[in-house]
């Protein structure tokens, strides 16, 4: 399968990526949360075809592990993304930003973590940000509302969203215990909808191929699998964490000494306490 389009799913912890998996599949191959406890916990996959222009197009989904999950850290969350990405063959035709509801700092920072270690700002352009678990889905008004919601809920977040590749509304109710047979065949009917929409969008928009440099250099340099893998990432995400504190460490240090001749003496104190820890 020379030509698998893959599509790289990541979003919060129990926000509905393993559901979206299997509407956009059609089938039922991953574990769905009736809540808000993550059931993936490991990365999954499933692929699937889809008809464009009288062919048939292979795709495959990759379902990683939930970002906030309290049971892994954010370097454990990175570096099992990172490492499924370095094994795939032709890299990626679209990250999907699962979103579920409000969108944390932790979500957009674990985001612009694996950025940093092997995607660049390309990135946006092969990002689609899906809005799950909306039951307006098909009000076009409601849905630009709660865009603009989203954008003024976090600066970096606004900033995907501009950038990005469209952001796409589906609802994905459950078809678990608990329903009556009218609402598990509504809540069906809904997922059809939601199915369609997401293959249209695929069909439409999500035809290129994403194979950034830094993934190219990682698959060269690690390629069948290496011992040392875990331990060159957990290099990198100490750079980043590195840079990103002395980013912070300048922003203090000006802000520290654009004060007033009686707040100085204050000012030259918090700049010492900060040079200890650095």
């Amino acid at each position: 399968m020379t030509n698998i389009k893959n599509i790289l799913l990541i979003g919060r912890a129990g926000g509905g990526k393993s559901t979206l998996s299997n509407v956009l599949s059609g089938t039922s191959g991953f574990r769905e949360s009736a809540s808000l406890i993550p059931e993936t916990r490991e990365i999954q996959t499933k692929k699937f075809e889809l008809e464009i222009d009288d062919r048939k197009e292979r795709y495959q989904i990759i379902d990683t592990v939930g970002l906030g999950d309290p049971n892994l850290t954010e370097r454990e969350i990175a570096i099992k993304i990172v490492e499924v990405c370095r094994e795939l063959e032709n890299g990626l035709t679209q990250v999907m930003f699962v979103v579920g509801g409000r969108i944390t700092q932790e979500e957009i920072k674990i985001f612009n973590t694996i950025k940093k270690t092997i995607f660049d700002k390309e990135v946006f352009r092969h990002t689609t940000v899906v809005r799950t678990n909306f039951p307006s889905f098909r009000d076009k008004d409601m849905c630009n509302k709660d865009r603009d919601k989203l954008k003024k809920e976090n600066r970096k977040f606004n900033k995907l969203i501009d950038s990005c590749n469209g952001v796409v509304y589906v609802d994905n109710p459950s078809l678990g215990l608990g329903y009556s047979e009218e609402e598990i065949k509504l809540n069906m009917k809904r997922r059809e909808e939601s199915r369609d929409i997401l293959r249209e969008h695929l069909t439409k928009n999500c035809q290129s191929f994403y194979n950034p440099p830094n993934l190219k250099s990682i698959k060269e340099r690690f390629n069948g699998g290496s011992a040392d893998f875990e331990e060159y990432i957990e290099k990198e995400l100490e750079k980043i964490e590195r840079k990103k504190e002395k980013s912070n460490f300048a922003g203090k240090v000006k802000q520290l000494v654009n004060v007033t001749k009686k707040e100085f003496f204050q000012a030259v104190v918090e700049i010492k306490d900060y040079c200890k820890v650095m």
